[in-house]
């Protein structure tokens, strides 16, 4: 008999199903379900979409609880309208992910109005600065340098460097002065894309093209120092701060 409920349990636990034992029914896996949608959470202020993806369909096939059930769809929402306000130009249109957002939230009854609230003061914000991106340099520049970082750790150098050169070429409200290193660094990096621009016959010399990320360090830093961001206690217009419930302590249980 123990060794048949084992077997039930492990079973259970690799399919996400439940279990009927003592009179109760048991979600052995539920804990791993908790588990991916904190990782989901954490990563989602980094814009680390991959992992979010990843571990919101984890979330969703081992959680049985509704109010994890409820996170995990109010998050992957949220995570649809970040990665939407990211990869689209400001200015341009969105495809509904800021309205889609807002129908959802009032059906997600087991989550306290203080959560949905939460997400939907963060959607707000997020959407707001996007817009006026459009038109403000200042918030323009901090939305390019993400999309600089984001294709840098996507392992695309050309794209990070031309991401941060528009963030550095946009408007500005008064000239950079960068010191004499950033500028040859932004003159070596302006090369790398003149094979693109150069006639056939006057193609550029080969030369030793810069790191990518010492390029998008280097514009990131004299930016925030000419924005008045490097020293300033405000956090990233274009980063969300999801929701995170309650700690529950050790001598209680998770809800099955």
């Amino acid at each position: 008999a123990a060794l048949a409920t084992v077997a039930r349990l492990v079973a259970a636990d690799r399919e996400g199903a439940l279990i009927h034992a003592g009179g109760r029914a048991l979600n052995p896996s539920e804990d791993r379900a908790e588990d991916a949608l904190a990782a989901a959470i954490g990563a989602l202020p980094g814009c680390v979409f991959d992992t979010v993806s990843r571990e919101l369909a984890t979330a969703s096939r081992f959680a049985r609880d509704p109010v994890r059930q409820q996170r995990a769809t109010a998050i992957r929402a949220l995570a649809n309208m970040v990665r939407a306000v990211v990869f689209t130009l400001p200015g341009e249109r969105l495809r509904g992910e800021p309205q889609a957002l807002k129908r959802l939230l009032p059906t997600l009854d087991r989550l306290d109005d203080d959560e949905r609230s939460h997400y939907q003061t963060e959607a707000d914000g997020l959407h707001q600065a996007w817009r006026e991106a459009a038109d403000n340099a200042r918030l323009w520049r901090r939305w390019a340098l993400l999309r600089a970082r984001l294709a840098l750790r996507a392992g695309g150098d050309e794209s990070a460097i031309a991401w941060a050169l528009r963030a550095w070429d946009r408007e500005q409200p008064r000239p950079f002065v960068p010191d004499v290193q950033v500028s040859t660094l932004v003159s070596t990096a302006r090369r790398v894309f003149e094979p693109l621009l150069a006639p056939e016959d006057d193609v550029p010399d080969e030369f030793e093209p810069p790191r990518a990320r010492d390029v998008v360090q280097a514009i990131s830093a004299a930016i925030q120092d000419h924005d008045g961001d490097a020293h300033a206690e405000t956090r990233d217009p274009f980063a969300v701060m999801p929701y995170h419930p309650p700690t529950v302590s050790g001598d209680q249980e998770r809800p099955a």
